[in-house]
């Protein structure tokens, strides 16, 4: 039984082709610096982005609420104060 469907493609799994040799050198601090640099702004490029994107959700989410709670509660609080308001006026 094929349990393949046609829509499955070969996955390809990379593979190393350099042999690193027991006391090659290592890479020069420059080029070390560099790329741990380069980790570290992209790094924190991302980790802003998803910052930003959270920031937006969650004050969108906020703003939701209340607005919600002002159309829910606001019809009672000027009810009571017109009956208040005119009572007094008697």
């Amino acid at each position: 039984m094929n349990t393949e469907s046609p829509d499955d493609e070969e996955v390809v799994i990379p593979t190393l082709t350099n042999v690193i040799t027991p006391g090659a050198a290592p890479p020069p601090e420059a080029t070390i610096a560099a790329v741990q640099a380069e980790l570290t702004a992209r790094s924190l490029k991302l980790a802003e982005e998803l910052l930003h994107n959270a920031a937006r959700e969650m004050e969108a989410l906020l703003f939701e609420r209340v607005c919600d709670q002002l159309r829910a509660r606001l019809p009672e609080l000027i009810d009571e104060t017109l009956r208040a308001r005119l009572t007094r006026l008697k």
